[in-house]
Parts: C-alpha cells; structure tokens; sequence
C-alpha cells in the first residue's frame, strides 16, 4: 500500500513539476557577433556645400558589445541650442527576433532604437523611421 502512494505521488509531482518550471523565452537578448564592434557613420549635410549650417546629422559612433551598446554624436546642429552633449550613452538589448535587435535605455531621438544588418553594413534605426547606415570603424 505504502509503495502504492510513493508511486502516486511521484507520478502526480512529475506531471506538475514541468508547470512550474520558468520556460526560456522565444527572443534572446544578446547581439550576434555579426553586429558587434565599432561602427561610424558620416555627417549629413542639407546640401552639396558642407558646412556646419546645412548640417542635419552629425558624426555618429557606435560601440556594440554582447548585452548593449554605447553611441555618441559628434557635432553641433545649426539651430541655436541645437547641439548634442557629446556624451557617451548607453542602450541595453531587450529582444533579437527575425534578425534585428531592440535596443531601449538612453536612445538617441525615441525610447527604442533598432540594429540590423544589411550586407557588410548595419542599420541603425529610431522607433519612428529613421535609418542610419553604418559602416565599420578602421
């Protein structure tokens, strides 16, 4: 009888068990090595005569790393008040599905930004549409 109820027993928590067990998630949430690394990309300019007037984007770097990643911009808008502190900031990858990585912390223009990569280059893209291409620093 006694080994009747062990038997029971065991069988009951080995249909329970795996219930309570944590499931890995779907996404990871670190960066392929592809798109780890430094990353640049050029200022850009309104027209074909560079100056820092017609400049729209400054010089951007990207530093990624296996859990996050670090950027800095480089220049000064020409709009009065309109410069970048030239500081390092820091976004850390929440999810990498279907090839692109989501990135949230201190983003640049909105609360998520984007990597993906498009050949030997990746972009690096805002929440609400603005791409980036960069290519890797020498």
């Amino acid at each position: 009888m006694k080994f009747k109820k062990r038997l029971l027993s065991v069988m009951v928590l080995g249909l329970i068990l795996p219930s309570l067990t944590v499931s890995a998630s779907a996404s990871s949430k670190t960066i392929p090595k592809k798109l780890r690394g430094t990353w640049v990309s050029k200022a850009q300019y309104n027209s074909k005569h560079h100056s820092k007037k017609t400049m729209w984007l400054p010089k951007l770097k990207l530093k990624v790393y296996k859990k996050s990643a670090k950027w800095q911009m480089k220049g000064t808008l020409p709009v009065d008040g309109g410069h970048y502190d030239h500081k390092v900031h820091t976004i850390k990858s929440t999810k990498y599905r279907y090839g692109m990585v989501t990135l949230k912390g201190k983003t640049m223009f909105t609360r998520q930004n984007f990597l993906a990569a498009y050949g030997k280059k990746i972009v690096f893209g805002t929440e609400r549409g603005t791409s980036i291409f960069m290519t890797r620093a020498k």
